[in-house]
């Protein structure tokens, strides 16, 4: 499963953006978001209930089966900020990952991808 995130800071909050493949070509996506304060870079919660819907909808596409291996692609991650955000969010995945293969013979892999953000 490759997934997704970004934070955008327009407007008056910030956003957001969870996007999770479900399908093996990469083309359907299960998709959510939510608002936080302004500015926040970091994610303290709902990421786990994010991915733990992307799962279930990646399990009903494929007779009940989960995902063997996470690709988490992390957007907009400052060089100062990247061990916090990833303190943060990582055991959030985990977190989820373990709620949802808790009955199953193994756990996948998670690799995370942070691009940093570029400030000119």
């Amino acid at each position: 499963m490759l997934i997704g995130i970004d934070v955008c800071h327009a407007g008056p909050k910030s956003i957001v953006g969870f996007s999770a493949s479900t399908n093996p070509e990469m083309c359907q996506y299960y998709s959510d978001y939510f608002v936080q304060a302004k500015y926040k870079e970091l994610v303290h919660d709902k990421m786990k209930e994010s991915l733990m819907a992307a799962i279930r909808a990646f399990s009903e596409k494929h007779n009940n089966e989960f995902p063997t291996n996470f690709v988490i692609y992390r957007d907009g991650v400052g060089e100062a900020m990247q061990n916090q955000v990833l303190a943060t969010e990582i055991p959030q995945f985990e977190a989820a990952i373990n709620a949802m293969y808790n009955k199953a013979s193994y756990k996948p892999e998670i690799t995370v991808v942070v691009c940093n953000k570029r400030i000119s």
